[in-house]
């Protein structure tokens, strides 16, 4: 699974308002407060056999944190965006993590996912 596949799954979700690494300033603001989702590729390791590294079989690793100024819509999204990653049977999928956080500074409830696709592209 590459970035941009995976921001494809993800945009419909929250209504294409998916960007990787950083939300742009603006993007959430006093009269647009709806949820966003923030994608970021953590690592991405080759897989080895015994015969040592197999080309194009990597392990991607993913966070994905999902921004709503309220904890139900957060959690929902949440929801949504864990039965979209399971969904996937090739590449197979493994949910490592899941965490909420608040930001007090923003006003904004986090719901957090780390998911590893065990694939031969990243």
């Amino acid at each position: 699974m590459n970035l941009p596949d995976l921001i494809a799954v993800l945009e419909p979700i929250v209504n294409s308002r998916v960007y990787p690494l950083v939300i742009p300033i603006g993007v959430i603001s006093e009269s647009n407060r709806d949820a966003v989702i923030r994608v970021a590729l953590v690592s991405a390791t080759p897989d080895n056999t015994v015969d040592g590294v197999v080309d194009d079989a990597d392990e991607s690793r993913y966070q994905i944190d999902i921004f709503s100024p309220t904890y139900s819509d957060a959690l929902t999204k949440k929801i949504l965006v864990r039965n979209a990653l399971t969904a996937f049977t090739t590449p197979p999928t493994t949910i490592e993590l899941e965490t909420t956080f608040y930001d007090d500074a923003d006003k904004l409830y986090r719901q957090t996912i780390d998911v590893v696709f065990h694939d031969s592209s990243i």
